[in-house]
């Protein structure tokens, strides 16, 4: 009988040549993937599609048991390259190594594929890679609609395929439970008994859960509810419906599930679209973790069947009795490896936190849960590491979120623990200006440094938007692989939270936007990173991202946004449709800010005026003052919103940019009032309305866009996905269509997409057999057509299909 090891050396090996790709069909899924995905990136750098055969030499893909499970080496030998990995896992990000030397990089959003194609593929110097910490990721935080709230199974997919071509394998989620009426109880926290869960995962009782939807009212002055319907500037457009929220609710789940029925049905769905998400998660050899709050938070309906059953609902035995239902319930219904407990925000009794996670853990044995525990959370967390650690088990990982929303360093007590998993998870960006550019590469350095020398084992990073913060996603995978010379201990004087950034915005911007603007691009970016390198016109005013009243005048502050005038001035230098259509994106998301920092001094004026006139004694002066001088502050304002949407729309690319629309609507516009604060005054002294102009326009009066909302590089044989697009015009679009081939050669099939509302469209693609590729046109009103991806027709999206 062949032993394990002998198996993996001799078996599965694939083989890639000028002549085609060879590939056994007994190879392991990943493997097959790294040889689809090898023959999806040459062909998209050279124009070459190499046909799949059975003998040859080229590019070999193989596994080596002598290496660790997520080592890979590229090495070259005569015609031959060896893509060589510990386990099937290491072959596939051996795979997206040797891309990465093709030229093409990975952001958490989607790939970056240069305009310019390749006219030979270079030649690969030997080299290995082995992360530097066990588990790397990302940690999404559901509560906002910037955030995963509003992900659906398509989006997890699409970024979760994307954080493993970043070499990145942990997704782990933390979610509020009930008592935090704010903001949960959010659906993946189900609490309830095990004789409430059916035999396959779905549960019979539940209270009442909901993420984020445009009609929730969250009581400490969030978002406030509004239908989008009612969205100005055109952002109504790009809604399909007045009330939006995550795809697992139902037609009448807004902002709560109305009956105890809805309440099941809705928990049963996000369970199942969470085993469709972390199932694809396990194929791509990711750990994925979810948990909530401790001491637990017991529900309405959790207490009464304990009260049913002669428990009290404090007892421990009850406790106990609550954690083996949970943990059963996510044993029948969808996979994961870890459960973590995080301690709240502020300070929280240890002996009580320490007593719930005793209980959780001895629930998971009676549960017979194949997964494992662990902790987390704010600063309490961390700054009883010591005491936890002696009265805790071992096989309990440990970790925290850095204090002070990230601006704090990764905590030393991690150093003091021996002998236990322990996580250091930086945040990727600060919520409290949740709609402001926030550039942290540097940090993220810094952060990993420091995580490595404490000597975790995991690092992960927290995060609601995708590409606006990519940049810093990217700098924390890579410092999760290697550590280079950025890593010594030298701080720059005026970025002392800070590693050197430089080297990593050359290669960043050169593959955004080309070599023409890359290098003078790469210094505006290593200028603007870093906390206050940047204006953040966004602050915490009773909820994220809210848009700040500014005293000083515009003068006064304009020259803090100067290094956007420098960026727009790059754009003749930028070559290839593809890098144009990156650069636009970043000019206008730094528009975006721009434009928030100069509505949020003009509303500052406007208050510095309304206050002198009030101290007017006379009606006529009041009346000349506010026609002559408040009405014209007011009249520029609506305009600076209107840029503000007309930016953000240029932005528009998935769930965040709908998430930043609704902050900016039913935050800065319908709870702040920005731009109609003062308008009872300015009405009362003028004797008459505010004119037309001082109105917010409902139409969409920006560039043209065409948009498909989420994007996905991998589909499964025989999926069929589904396109949601967005068609943007000042009149509506006469039609869109997917235009679908196998991927490199055969006729485009043309599929009309069906128009649901608004401006957005969905189209149905066929069954996948194989390899395709698709691109999107629209008619427009006046003759013309809209093109997506921009880069069409040299460069269509891509997909690969998998087992």
């Amino acid at each position: 009988m062949k032993t394990l090891a002998t198996i993996l050396t001799l078996a599965f090996t694939c083989v890639a040549s000028a002549a085609g790709i060879v590939c056994p069909p007994n190879a392991p899924a990943n493997v097959k993937l790294a040889a689809r995905e090898i023959r999806r990136y040459v062909y998209l750098r050279t124009g070459e599609l190499l046909p799949v055969v059975e003998t040859g030499k080229g590019i070999v893909l193989k596994m080596d048991p002598a290496l660790s499970p997520q080592q890979y080496r590229l090495k070259t030998d005569g015609d031959t390259l060896a893509i060589t990995g510990g386990s099937d896992v290491g072959v596939l990000y051996g795979a997206y190594r040797y891309v990465e030397l093709l030229g093409v990089r990975f952001q958490i959003d989607g790939d970056v594929v240069p305009d310019e194609r390749l006219k030979a593929r270079p030649a690969v110097k030997e080299e290995s890679g082995k992360p530097l910490f066990e588990l790397r990721g990302l940690q999404p935080f559901h509560d906002f609609p910037e955030g995963p709230d509003w992900w659906t199974s398509d989006d997890w997919k699409a970024i979760l395929g994307q954080a493993t071509k970043m070499r990145m394998n942990f997704v782990g989620l933390h979610t509020y439970p009930f008592h935090n009426t704010d903001l949960g109880p959010e659906p993946t926290v189900w609490v309830g008994l095990p004789e409430d869960v059916n035999a396959d995962g779905t549960v019979k009782v539940s209270d009442h859960a909901s993420w984020y939807t445009t009609a929730k009212f969250q009581p400490y002055g969030c978002y406030r509810p509004d239908k989008t319907g009612n969205y100005r500037f055109g952002a109504a457009e790009v809604f399909p419906s007045d009330n939006y929220g995550p795809e697992v609710n139902g037609a009448d789940d807004f902002p709560f599930p109305k009956t105890p029925a809805a309440n099941v049905a809705l928990i049963n769905r996000t369970g199942a679209m969470l085993k469709a998400v972390f199932d694809e998660a396990h194929r791509r050899g990711m750990k994925t973790c979810v948990g909530t709050e401790a001491p637990l938070d017991v529900p309405d309906t959790a207490k009464r069947r304990l009260q049913e059953l002669g428990m009290k609902p404090d007892d421990p035995a009850a406790i106990q009795k609550l954690y083996e239902g949970m943990f059963t319930r996510i044993r029948r219904a969808y996979p994961i490896d870890y459960y973590w407990l995080w301690g709240h925000e502020g300070e929280i009794d240890e002996k009580r936190f320490i007593a719930n996670v005793q209980a959780a853990h001895a629930a998971l044995q009676r549960a017979q849960a194949p997964f494992g525990l662990g902790i987390c959370g704010w600063g309490w967390t961390a700054g009883h590491f010591p005491s936890l650690d002696r009265a805790l088990p071992k096989d309990v990982a440990f970790s925290a979120i850095n204090m002070s929303t990230g601006h704090a360093p990764v905590s030393e007590n991690f150093s003091r623990l021996e002998g236990r998993q322990k996580w250091a998870i930086p945040w990727f960006e600060d919520d409290s200006v949740l709609t402001s550019i926030q550039l942290r590469a540097g940090r993220m350095r810094r952060d990993a440094v420091d995580a490595r020398r404490y000597g975790c084992t995991g690092l992960m990073g927290l995060h609601w938007r995708t590409r606006t913060i990519s940049p810093n996603i990217a700098a924390l995978a890579q410092a999760g692989w290697e550590q280079g010379a950025w890593s010594g201990p030298s701080r720059a004087p005026d970025k002392p939270r800070d590693l050197p950034i430089a080297d990593f915005y050359a290669d960043w911007a050169t593959g955004q936007f080309g070599r023409e603007a890359g290098r003078a691009a790469a210094a505006i970016f290593t200028k603007l990173d870093g906390q206050g390198h940047f204006p953040a016109p966004s602050a915490w005013v009773r909820g994220p991202g809210t848009i700040t009243i500014n005293k000083k005048p515009w003068q006064a502050v304009a020259s803090e946004y100067a290094l956007v005038d420098e960026f727009a001035a790059l754009r003749p230098r930028v070559r290839g449709a593809g890098n144009l259509e990156r650069f636009d994106w970043w000019l206008n998301t730094f528009r975006v800010t721009k434009f928030m920092g100069q509505l949020g001094c003009a509303r500052g004026e406007l208050d510095a005026l309304i206050e002198r006139i009030e101290k007017d004694a006379s009606p006529q002066s009041k009346r000349r003052l506010a026609r002559e001088q408040a009405l014209p502050v007011r009249l520029r304002m609506v305009v600076l919103l209107g840029e503000v949407h007309n930016a953000l729309l240029a932005t528009l690319h998935n769930a965040t940019e709908l998430g930043t629309l609704c902050n900016i609507e039913q935050q800065s516009m319908l709870r702040l009032k920005i731009l109609t604060g003062q308008d009872a005054k300015l009405e009362k002294w003028l004797g008459e309305p505010l004119p037309a102009a001082a109105q917010p326009w409902k139409d969409y009066r920006g560039v043209p866009r065409l948009v498909v909302m989420t994007v996905r590089t991998k589909a499964s044989k025989g999926e069929a996905l589904t396109l949601k697009i967005v068609a943007l015009d000042k009149q509506p679009v006469k039609s869109v269509a997917v235009h679908v081939r196998p991927l490199g050669n055969g006729d485009w099939q043309a599929i009309p997409a069906t128009h649901v509302a608004r401006a957005v469209y969905a189209a149905k693609l066929p069954a996948a057999r194989e390899d395709f590729e698709y691109h999107v046109i629209a008619e427009t009103a006046g003759g013309g057509k809209l093109v997506w991806p921009a880069t069409v027709p040299q460069l269509n999206q891509t997909v690969v299909l998998t087992e």
